[in-house]
């Protein structure tokens, strides 16, 4: 029933030229298009590895409508029990924190 309540309100939309919402995006191919149009190559690696490490704690096909703020947490508890490559330290609060400002761009 809620399928076709759905399509009578699309077509009530179309009739008054009103703007018909559209299915959202796969969170992979929005991270992908994001990355294409960065332009500095530092920034381009970043965001690569950043999106790869946050995808592989997604379920696979995820739509940016499902995100939810314990995804993001998990993300943010995966880096922090993390050391760093040549530091060998554990990875600092700042450091998450400008790899998500990479993600919510």
């Amino acid at each position: 029933m809620e399928l076709v309540d759905e399509i009578r309100g699309q077509m009530r939309r179309a009739k008054h030229n009103l703007e018909v919402p559209t299915a959202f995006v796969a969170l992979e191919k929005l991270f992908e298009r994001h990355r294409k149009q960065i332009q500095k190559p530092h920034q381009k690696n970043l965001a690569k590895r950043v999106f790869a490490t946050f995808l592989k704690l997604l379920p696979d096909g995820i739509k940016v409508s499902d995100l939810r703020r314990a995804h993001f947490q998990r993300y943010i508890d995966h880096r922090l029990a993390q050391t760093g490559v040549q530091s060998k330290e554990k990875i600092k609060p700042q450091t998450v924190n400008r790899e998500l400002n990479i993600v919510g761009a």
